[in-house]
């Protein structure tokens, strides 16, 4: 079944937290994502075949730390909507899940997509709490809280003015209960493709987060 997982919900809630950019049929305000709830794949020597579906190579670990393995890889169906329902930038994007291996099964997804011809740099889109530079490259931190309503549910007035007037909250439709999530994104940009780590739930400390980007700013370097 093809579904909106929350990996695909915070991609979509991150997106809005940025401006977005204009079209010539207008501004766009927003990001649909889907997938599908299983894996697409399951071991990591599968990399190659995601990347040859979504059409470019991206740089990613097997592993964000020994104790913190890849355990499995999605692809993703990406495109921005404006007010009237019309969709721009159709692209695939790549998920790695990692799962760390502290008995308690907490997972952290990497996420990779093209960056549209039209988007700008990440210091103007963005708004964010902390900007890290890591290897030479910026890293952008952000802390969400992102309310999660099945399709037919609506949201309260209260909840309207919070999404209007707090650039870190989000409303994302289309799971299967209503919940709320608080996660930390970790954001950065390598040629062509933007690159998101992120923490459901907020499991990981800020000191962890900033251990995994320097995993993945490191594969990266290696690779180019």
């Amino acid at each position: 079944m093809n579904k909106m997982t929350k990996t695909a919900a915070l991609i979509a809630a991150c997106a809005l937290i940025g401006g977005m950019g204009v079209f010539a049929a207008g501004k766009i305000t927003g990001t649909m994502v889907s997938s599908y709830s299983d894996y697409d794949y399951c071991r990591y020597s599968d990399l190659e075949k995601a990347e040859k579906k979504a059409g470019y190579q991206i740089q990613a670990p097997e592993k964000l730390s020994e104790s913190c393995p890849m355990v499995g890889i999605r692809l993703l169906e990406i495109s921005d909507t404006d007010d009237d329902g019309n969709s721009y930038n159709g692209r695939k994007g790549i998920e790695l899940e990692y799962r760390a291996e502290n008995g308690r099964g907490e997972s952290l997804s990497f996420t990779a997509e093209p960056i549209p011809a039209e988007a700008k740099p990440l210091s103007e889109e963005s708004s964010y709490q902390e900007v890290w530079e890591i290897n030479g490259q910026k890293v952008y931190y952000l802390r969400t809280r992102t309310l999660f309503l099945p399709p037919n549910e609506k949201p309260s007035e209260e909840e309207k003015a919070l999404e209007r007037d707090d650039p870190f909250f989000q409303i994302s439709y289309g799971s299967e209960k209503r919940e709320q999530i608080e996660s930390t994104s970790l954001i950065f940009r390598s040629g062509a493709v933007q690159y998101t780590l992120f923490d459901f739930g907020a499991h990981f400390s800020t000191e962890e987060l900033h251990q995994f980007a320097e995993r993945l700013l490191e594969e990266k370097k290696s690779i180019s």
